[in-house]
């Protein structure tokens, strides 16, 4: 019976400072923290942490893009060779010896199958003689 008095008693001290902390008003915001601030803080948070701040529920409002893509440039054109090339590649005669048959290109002596390579400024450019029929020669661009 005694230690359920002493137990009692325990319990209404530790009320009292609650019952007095609801009857006065907090005389000042920077006043030492009472008993019940102890009591009802968080005890999983150190108490020299910084005080938690509000959220800001506010919405920003969205401020509008500004196009800051890269215009695409025109890339320009290749130099156009065909001119030159042409000339190179002017046939001078043909020759034809047994079965063969050979034309005679930019002042060389070719057969089919054969790579002729013509250089116009600083461009190479590189040809097959696919075939010679009659006055005809074909040639066919490499890369």
């Amino acid at each position: 019976m005694k230690t359920r008095g002493v137990m009692v008693l325990l319990m209404l001290c530790a009320g009292l400072p609650l019952l007095r902390a609801q009857a006065e008003p907090a005389a000042a915001t920077n006043a030492a923290p009472t008993a019940v601030d102890l009591a009802l803080r968080d005890p999983f948070t150190s108490p020299f942490a910084a005080p938690k701040l509000a959220l800001n529920t506010t919405v920003p409002t969205p401020t509008p893009m500004v196009s800051t893509a890269v215009q695409p440039q025109a890339v320009p054109a290749p130099p156009d060779h065909s001119a030159e090339l042409r000339a190179a590649l002017k046939v001078q005669g043909f020759v034809k010896q047994g079965d063969r048959q050979f034309a005679m290109v930019g002042g060389r002596l070719v057969g089919v199958g054969e790579v002729i390579k013509v250089c116009v400024g600083a461009a190479v450019y590189r040809f097959r003689v696919s075939s010679i029929q009659g006055a005809a020669v074909k040639f066919e661009p490499l890369p």
